[in-house]
Parts: structure tokens; sequence; C-alpha cells
């Protein structure tokens, strides 16, 4: 799956150059600058924008940490559909944290119940998990 993922970036990356060779030429006579200027400089100026700005750091922060926890819970659901639940993990976030799930049942006709525990060095949180199924 990894490979599919590495394989439709490359691709975009393709597009991208691509589509940047189309643009006209604004060095020739006859072509308005003005209308095929871009907008903002190029892509290497905006990622110098973001590593300056922290704002900009904080939103691409969030994006990341969302996507990361959006694939592990898509595996994790998809792991329990098929009867499994996944050993204890430790990640290390600043320190080790163990994170542990156990399969509490159906919760309703279209919906499951996971408890979760994290434990690490500062906390010790139970939570649980409502996956709909589909």
């Amino acid at each position: 799956m990894l490979l599919v993922a590495a394989a439709f970036l490359v691709a975009a990356l393709g597009a991208a150059w691509w589509v940047t060779r189309l643009r006209p030429d604004i060095s020739r006579p006859g072509v308005l600058r003005e209308e095929h200027a871009a907008i903002g400089g190029s892509a290497w100026q905006g990622l110098r924008s973001v590593a300056r700005s922290p704002y900009l750091l904080a939103i691409c922060g969030y994006v990341l940490i969302l996507a990361v926890m959006v694939t592990f819970l898509y595996f994790t659901r998809r792991e329990m559909g098929q009867g499994r639940v996944p050993l204890p993990t430790t990640i290390v976030l600043g320190g080790p944290y163990q994170i542990q799930l156990e399969y509490k049942g159906q919760d309703g006709a279209a919906s499951d119940r996971v408890a979760s525990q994290v434990r690490g060095p500062s906390s010790n949180t139970s939570f649980d998990v409502i996956f709909a199924r589909h």
C-alpha cells in the first residue's frame, strides 16, 4: 500500500513539472507579463515562507498529526474487522508511551466499541473509541 502511495506522489510531482512546462515563455515579445506571472512566487519561495512562519508550521504539524492518526485508525479498524486486535504497542513521543486497545463488542447495531489506554511517563489515560461499521 505504501508503494502505491509513493507511485501516486511521484506521478503528482511529474504532473506538476509538466504543467510548469505548459506555461508560455514570458520572455518572448508579445506575451503580457501580468497575465502569466506566478502569484506569490515559486514553490520554493512558498516552502521558505512556511518554514519561517510559526502559524503555517503549526498548520502543517496539525495536518501531519491528523493524517498519521487517521491512518492508524483506518488500519486498526481493518484489523478489528477481521477479528484481530493489535498487541500493546510502545511509541516514543518525548518518552515511551504504551498504547493498548481492547475490543469491547458491538455498541448498537452499526458500531463497535474499543477501549483505549495510553500509559506514559506523565499520563495514564483511558477512553473509548466507537467505530461505525459500513
